[in-house]
């Protein structure tokens, strides 16, 4: 996974897809399966209200796509 500056949380984004052991199908799926849970990710934080004044909604919403389907806790 690229390193990201500042405080990144407690999840990564999606599983690293390059790291899946298998057959080229299932490496395939396994990069399919990351692209549409990074496209779920982005649809939800290009929706979110980012001119309002309430910050910790704001954060408490990016909390939440970090925690959805998929996402992968860092250790």
């Amino acid at each position: 996974m690229p390193h990201l500056a500042g405080k990144a949380g407690d999840s990564a984004l999606v599983a690293d897809p390059a790291t899946v052991d298998g057959t080229d199908v299932e490496k395939a799926g396994s990069f399919r399966k990351a692209f549409q849970e990074l496209e779920t990710r982005i649809k939800l934080f290009t929706t979110l209200p980012i001119d309002s004044p309430d910050s910790l909604t704001l954060k408490a919403k990016l909390r939440e796509i970090g925690n959805s389907e998929g996402a992968t806790k860092l250790s």
